[in-house]
């Protein structure tokens, strides 16, 4: 009895499961597991090195005065950035000595901000922390000695990051390396008020975004890892400054509305870097409706200190919706968004005129309504212009019930001009109404397709 063919072919199959086309499948990942195995190890052995140059140089710590030490850490820097460049071209090994290099990066922010300290110790630019921890408090004898000390962190610093940014993204080292420097200058600024460090904060953040948003868009090597890696180099000083304000000083409204926008603002760049349907985008979204009401709430407040009660409503509502309003042009759901906004920003704007007898909060109530209907209209959506058109009647309501009482509807003259009105309102509808009516009724119609 003889076998059909296709069971013969079967048997030969499972006899020689090897084929040309698996056998590349099984190199392809011996390779890809080797690589993972080799980075592993070359990120142990570049720790390893880290803690003998680290064990090496902090022999004597306890000895001397802060600037002594100071100076062993910015020895370190150069170590990093040598063991680099003899991985590079005595070895040949490029992987490992981007290690070093960008070790170098992360070192040279931490002497910036030892430096920062010293600085700080003599030299203050508004109140002062009696207090401090520690591990924060450094002290420098004299200012000739933090002049060298500059001037040394300048000499090793600025080549430093030159080579690094140079070995992580080639073709914009310039930008990287300038960028860099900059942000970490800024923590060399002796102040500590709430409002410089949140300007400082959002210059340290925004110029960079701004600046590295048009060059990524013509230098692809910024989207791989080491280029990512590079850009975040240079927005740690931000965080440090930020980070540094928060721990050891009290943080006040002014100082939460910078950092809220500075991290609206930081959001809004990581969006436009996913896609619209990512789960990432997802997540960047809600957490930029966070930082919305986290400016928001210190607005508020803010508004109610030194303004009054019924402009800090209003504050909140023109904040609240400005940003959902810019939320909404990257969500996936826009509409949602445009909704919440129009109607935080009626009610913020009614709640004021039905507490609050104030004209000026009435005038307010009518410029969000008009707002809500222009908003709302180049979406089709007839419920929030008629929430728009309810906000303008209750901000007017107020002031013709109060115009009202001023007004003897007993006197026969008062009669006649309201008669007349009537006459006139009566006459203009007949006349022009219909006409109204259907192109209004057009406009909403081509506006929902």
């Amino acid at each position: 009895m003889s076998l059909p063919i296709e069971n013969i072919h079967a048997e030969e199959w499972e006899e020689n499961p090897s084929t040309p086309r698996a056998e590349k499948s099984n190199i392809i990942d011996l390779i890809r597991s080797m690589t993972n195995f080799a980075s592993l190890l070359r990120v142990s052995g570049a720790l390893i090195m880290l803690v003998a140059m680290s064990t090496y140089l902090l022999k004597g710590w306890s000895e001397g005065n802060d600037i002594s030490r100071y100076y062993m850490l910015l020895s370190q820097t150069f170590l990093l950035a040598l063991s680099g460049l003899g991985l590079s071209y005595l070895l040949n090994e490029n992987k490992g000595a981007r290690i070093f290099f960008g070790l170098g990066l992360i070192s040279i922010t931490v002497n910036m901000t030892t430096l920062g300290s010293l600085i700080f110790s003599t030299t203050q630019w508004g109140s002062a922390l009696t207090q401090y921890p520690g591990f924060a408090k450094w002290v420098a004898p004299e200012f000739d000695a933090i002049m060298m000390a500059m001037l040394g962190t300048v000499a090793i610093s600025v080549p430093v990051a030159w080579v690094s940014h140079k070995v992580l993204a080639r073709r914009s080292a310039h930008v990287l390396s300038a960028l860099f420097l900059f942000t970490n200058l800024l923590l060399l600024l002796p102040v500590r008020e709430s409002i410089f460090v949140g300007v400082t904060a959002l210059v340290a953040i925004t110029l960079p975004l701004g600046l590295l948003m048009k060059r990524m868009s013509k230098d692809s090597t910024l989207r791989t890892p080491e280029g990512f890696f590079a850009m975040a180099t240079v927005f740690v000083p931000a965080g440090i400054i930020i980070c540094r304000s928060i721990w050891l000083y009290p943080v006040d409204e002014i100082l939460q509305i910078i950092l809220a926008g500075t991290a609206f603002i930081a959001l809004r760049f990581c969006a436009q870097q996913t896609e619209e349907t990512s789960f990432a985008r997802g997540v960047i979204n809600l957490l930029s409706f966070g930082a919305a009401m986290a400016m928001a709430i210190p607005a508020t407040l803010l508004a109610e200190r030194f303004l009054s009660r019924a402009l800090a409503f209003n504050t909140f509502g023109l904040v609240f919706a400005g940003l959902l309003l810019d939320l909404s042009t990257r969500a996936r759901k826009p509409v949602a968004l445009i909704r919440l906004a129009a109607i935080a920003l009626s009610v913020s704007h009614i709640l004021p005129v039905i507490y609050f007898d104030h004209v000026f909060n009435s005038v307010l109530c009518i410029l969000a309504g008009l707002t809500v209907i222009v908003v709302s209209r180049p979406h089709g959506l007839r419920a929030l212009t008629l929430l728009g058109g309810l906000t303008v009647l209750a901000g007017a309501g107020r002031q013709i019930l109060e115009l009202a009482k001023w007004i003897d509807f007993s006197n026969w003259l008062t009669l006649s001009v309201m008669g007349g009105a009537i006459i006139i309102a009566a006459s203009l509808i007949e006349r022009h109404g219909a006409v109204i009516k259907m192109k209004w009724d057009r406009l909403t119609h081509s506006e929902k397709k």
